[in-house]
Formats: structure tokens, C-alpha cells, sequence
């Protein structure tokens, strides 16, 4: 389980690499989250949390979809 405290203020100051990250952390926790196993295989799970406060989520989640449709495209 990855926990992310205050994740509207992640990278504020660096948009760029900010993107990078959620972009990165969205396939991984799709990727990992996969439930389907073969005979005999453990595999585990990743679950990313993003933590902030009530009034920043809106705008948190605009970005996040946003970063799983370039996800989604090969976009970087």
C-alpha cells in the first residue's frame, strides 16, 4: 500500500514531474491490481491512497483523469 499524504501539494512547484508521477502511479496500481491468478501464483496488490484535503479533491481528481487519458493514449 502506497500512501500519498497531502497529495494536491505533491510537486506543486514542478507540473511537469508532478504529471510524471501520477501518470506513472496510475498504470502501476492498474497493473498490480490485477486479481486474476494462475493455479499455484500469489500475486500481490498495490493500492495507491491519494490523501488531501475536501476542497482540493475536485481539482485532484480533474488532474488524475486527466493524467489516465494520456495513460490510456501513450501520451507522456
Amino acid at each position: 500500500m502506497l500512501i500519498v499524504e497531502a497529495a494536491d501539494k505533491v510537486l506543486q512547484a514542478d507540473p511537469a514531474d508532478r504529471r510524471m508521477l501520477f501518470t506513472t502511479l496510475l498504470p502501476a496500481g492498474r497493473r498490480w491490481s490485477y486479481t486474476r491468478k494462475p493455479e499455484s501464483l500469489e500475486l500481490g496488490r498495490l493500492v495507491v491512497v491519494l490523501c488531501c484535503d475536501t476542497g482540493s479533491a475536485p481539482a485532484l481528481r480533474e488532474q488524475l483523469q486527466s493524467c489516465g487519458e494520456d495513460g490510456a493514449t501513450g501520451a507522456p
